[in-house]
């Protein structure tokens, strides 16, 4: 049997120190910078991605990027769920559909659950007054302040308008006159429970205390949203999301 010399064994334990060196660079090496100033690494970038949408790095906020605890940003840890509203148009021939808002939901749970909920809009609205995003919380307790960034070209808002209740939350804000619109809302929960994620969009134009006539609960508009009755049939009816923490 062939024996090593201690030279050979020194050898290739600094190639191996020296590799293992080289990717830890690479892990924690700066990938991208936002507009805030937040840098990512490529497994937070990817990990961002994956809880909200390609793009919306540029909405993470120092706030909303402290709200995820270290160890769980890797993108293999976040679970989502998607709706995607369609609406149906006619053309000279026939009546087709076409995704008008895409409504996101995602969480990794570490201590806590951090959620994000994102939207898309697919298409131009025609009503640019108040909407409502926010959560139901049955059997969770909110842990943070919610963050909500709206995002249109150019134009980019954090939203502080929220409503708080005993079973869950609420953030009104105007919807911006440029078109692209993304909205990303952030929050902390308690682990093990089930969070509801309701975007409702007033298809006329409302006053920002109506847009707040509203109870949190599961028989409101995407078992968020109970309108009371100045802010009832104001807005769309969007269907709702929801994870398990």
């Amino acid at each position: 049997m062939k024996l090593f010399s201690k030279k050979s064994v020194c050898q290739f334990l600094t190639l191996v120190m020296c590799i293992v060196g080289i990717q830890t660079v690479h892990a924690t090496e700066i990938y991208y910078t936002n507009q805030y100033g937040v840098e990512f690494t490529k497994d937070q970038y990817d990990f961002f991605s994956a809880m909200y949408s390609e793009g919306y790095q540029e909405m993470i906020t120092p706030e909303v990027f402290g709200m995820f605890e270290e160890e769980i940003m890797k993108p293999e840890l976040v679970k989502s769920k998607t709706y995607i509203e369609y609406l149906p148009y006619s053309t000279m021939a026939t009546t087709i559909s076409s995704s008008a808002k895409t409504l996101k939901i995602s969480r990794a749970v570490g201590t806590r659950c951090s959620v994000s909920v994102s939207l898309d809009w697919k298409v131009s609205p025609a009503t640019r007054s108040y909407d409502v995003m926010g959560a139901y919380l049955p059997n969770s307790t909110l842990t943070s302040t919610p963050t909500t960034v709206v995002s249109a070209g150019s134009y980019t808002s954090l939203e502080s308008d929220v409503k708080k209740t005993s079973t869950g939350f609420g953030v009104s804000f105007k919807l911006p006159s440029q078109d692209y619109i993304k909205i990303a809302q952030t929050f902390n929960t308690t682990t093990g429970g089930r969070v509801y994620a309701s975007y409702q969009h007033s298809m006329d134009n409302v006053s920002l205390s109506v847009s707040k006539d509203y109870t949190i609960g599961y028989a409101g508009l995407g078992n968020v949203f109970d309108f009371y009755t100045n802010a009832r049939g104001h807005y769309d009816s969007m269907e709702g999301v929801y994870i398990d923490c």
